[in-house]
């Protein structure tokens, strides 16, 4: 696992690099920098906060493929395309999506946080680096989720993808 002491080039290298099927890891990581902006004493996140900001924060268009297959659409995505209004048992069903897919994948990337799996939460190493560069890394977040949507929806353009 990698070091828990990073650069913001090196967040941005992993933003740039990670493996992905679908566009969960962008959303996980904007949630994550958006929770540390609005909370600047919160060291420890929960997923449920995290699920929540996800569904209300994340475009999750209905004309747009969010995943390398086109013939299944990501869980996250057919529940925010479900509803209109969130029910707390509609963000526990995404906090479990992260609690499977997402949160342990990330830290394969890279270790910002520790993760307690049971409690269902993280706990940052350096909340102040992603508080402090939150514009910076949005804009990498944005150009890779832009790269990977136009990739997996041809014909499609989201302006910032290369």
């Amino acid at each position: 696992m990698p070091s828990n002491d990073h650069t913001i080039e090196q967040i941005e290298n992993a933003i740039a690099t990670c493996k992905m099927t679908n566009t969960y890891k962008m959303a996980w990581l904007q949630a994550i920098i958006d929770h540390t902006v609005e909370n600047t004493e919160d060291r420890t996140i929960d997923f449920d906060s995290l699920a929540a900001r996800i569904f209300t924060s994340y475009e999750w268009g209905r004309d747009v493929n969010h995943g390398s297959n086109p013939a299944t659409v990501p869980g996250i995505v057919q529940i925010v395309r479900s509803v209109g209004n969130p029910t707390d048992k509609d963000i526990k069903k995404i906090s479990s999506i992260l609690k499977k897919d997402v949160a342990w994948r990330f830290l394969n990337d890279i270790n910002l946080y520790d993760l307690d799996l049971q409690a269902r939460t993280i706990t940052l190493h350096d909340p102040q680096l992603l508080r402090d560069n939150a514009e910076r890394l949005t804009t990498a977040l944005v150009k890779r989720r832009a790269c990977v949507l136009n990739k997996w929806n041809p014909g499609l353009s989201l302006g910032e993808a290369q």
